[in-house]
């Protein structure tokens, strides 16, 4: 077996830079020495190889992500294995990732509304060709370094036929992340277009907002908000932001899918028409009088966003830390959880 490192080869690849590390493999910076060209290679773990299943349907899904011409679909040029490792050859984007550029805070509605529609537009693409993705975060959208922006959607290896199987390998591994998995998944159900959609709402919520649209402490408090939880307003966060994106976010993160956008596509063009309608007329303050006094600690006519669930005045929330889980350590009330199956953590 090949040592994976710096300045390694692999093939005709040689490593140059690691771009990122996850559930399923790393990413490289890599140059075909073939083709003579710079290319971002995903190398799969050395175990899932092993796994004749999963070999012939990262085979048969990465040929259908192949074929799908979206321009907002990262091209990928090749897929195989090479000594014991599967791979996936990638169209090499000099750009951050959306995920580090919401890591400083929220983006802009308008440059949102045009980064969603892209990646919708990818989404229909994938769904017409008969594929879920099943891992729509901001981490699998790459920004290339050029105005106006242009949006790819990545990482379509691990993929799913829709009406296939609802995980990847023989041991029961889901494929997903918890801030952006849909409420159904939960529930063994198995991921289709809308679940992506849900995710994708999740993204543009986060995009709003500077941060997932739940922040919880612990992954079964995540799974409890996905499933219970409404959808967060961002205009009530973020004063930059038109009301109407508002009504976009609560029907992409509908609870039941049935009451989601239908495509994609669809909510992508709901988005760019509620950035046109330009942020809606706030209420005057609330005049204070002797008899209702103003507090000293808020603005007068503040509007404070709701309160989830369960919480009390004062409670704090930090972020829950992304991957996918497969046997949750409790059952939440309320919600109901497919029995524990052997698996792990995937990002």
């Amino acid at each position: 077996m090949t040592e994976v490192g710096t300045g390694a080869g692999i093939g005709r690849y040689r490593l140059e830079e690691l771009l990122g590390r996850g559930g399923m493999g790393e990413v490289w910076r890599a140059f075909d020495t073939g083709r003579e060209r710079w290319v971002a290679l995903k190398l799969l773990l050395e175990p899932l190889a092993q796994d004749g299943e999963f070999v012939a349907r990262f085979r048969r899904e990465a040929r259908l992500a192949a074929r799908l011409s979206d321009p907002h679909i990262l091209p990928i040029h090749d897929f195989g294995e090479l000594e014991g490792r599967l791979y996936i050859d990638m169209r090499m984007v000099d750009g951050p990732d959306l995920a580090k550029v919401v890591s400083r805070g929220p983006v802009p509605p308008d440059r949102t509304a045009a980064i969603v529609s892209q990646i919708a537009s990818a989404l229909d693409a994938a769904h017409t060709g008969g594929l879920v993705h099943r891992d729509v975060k901001p981490a699998n959208v790459l920004l290339a370094a050029r105005d106006p922006v242009f949006a790819y959607l990545t990482d379509f290896g691990v993929a799913a036929e829709q009406g296939g199987r609802s995980d990847l390998t023989s041991a029961g591994t889901v494929i997903g992340t918890l801030s952006y998995l849909a409420p159904e998944t939960f529930e063994g159900i198995q991921p289709g277009p809308s679940s992506d959609i849900y995710a994708l709402g999740c993204v543009l919520a986060e995009m709003l907002l500077g941060h997932p649209p739940f922040r919880t402490p612990t992954p079964i408090d995540a799974m409890r908000a996905h499933a219970q939880q409404p959808p967060p307003r961002p205009s009530e966060r973020n004063p930059a932001v038109p009301t109407a994106f508002d009504d976009v976010v609560a029907r992409a993160m509908a609870k039941d899918p049935v009451r989601r956008y239908r495509t994609a596509g669809e909510l992508g063009a709901a988005l760019l028409a509620a950035a046109g309608s330009g942020p809606a007329a706030r209420p005057p303050p609330a005049a204070a009088t002797a008899a209702s006094p103003v507090p000293t600690s808020e603005a007068p006519g503040a509007r404070r966003p709701p309160r989830p669930a369960g919480t009390s005045p004062g409670t704090s929330s930090g972020a829950a830390a992304p991957g996918t889980v497969v046997a949750p350590p409790a059952r939440p009330p309320g919600l109901t959880v497919p029995p524990p199956r052997a698996g792990r953590l995937a990002l």
